[in-house]
């Protein structure tokens, strides 16, 4: 269970030290805040980065922004 588990753990570990790096660095340093458009820019290089199937999970990530929301029912 170790195997299946633990290495997309660490993946994701890793992916968000790279974005607080990112972060962290611009305000260390003094540069300008960061806003959303570089947030949404640094996420996309990393993702298509890593991700092979970056595409593929952008599109569904669209459909289910657009599918409207299931409730619960009461």
């Amino acid at each position: 269970m170790t195997t299946l588990s633990d290495p997309p753990r660490n993946a994701v570990a890793r992916i968000l030290d790279m974005i607080g790096s990112l972060v962290h660095y611009r305000a260390l340093f003094d540069h300008a805040p960061i806003g959303d458009l570089e947030v949404e820019r640094a996420v996309e290089a990393l993702m298509r980065g890593i991700a092979t199937d970056y595409p593929v999970l952008l599109a569904h990530s669209r459909r289910l922004s657009a599918a409207p929301a299931v409730r619960p029912h009461d």
